[in-house]
């Protein structure tokens, strides 16, 4: 596993929701309580399907897209989660 601190330093409203828990509960938590993604996902620039885990513990199937981004000297990854409705999952 590499030695990125994969944490959360910005959230919206929808991950909120989507979460069950506020902003506050979401950042400085590392991504992986969240989004437990494998080193070849994580990774990934091809979008990839997993399941998002809630604050209680369940689960929402989300499709998540990798951007690497440059600031202030430092690579961070944005990672956008579409979730996946029994229409798009087709």
């Amino acid at each position: 596993m590499s030695r990125r601190r994969r944490k959360i330093i910005d959230t919206n409203r929808r991950a909120e929701e989507l979460l069950g828990c506020g902003r506050g509960q979401i950042l400085g938590r590392n991504q992986l309580r969240f989004l437990p993604l494998n080193s070849a996902d994580a990774e990934s620039a091809l979008p990839v399907k997993c399941q998002m885990v809630r604050d209680d513990g369940g689960s929402i199937p989300v499709e998540v897209r990798n951007t690497w981004l440059a600031l202030y000297g430092r690579t961070l990854i944005l990672r956008l989660c579409r979730e996946l409705t029994s229409e798009s999952k087709n």
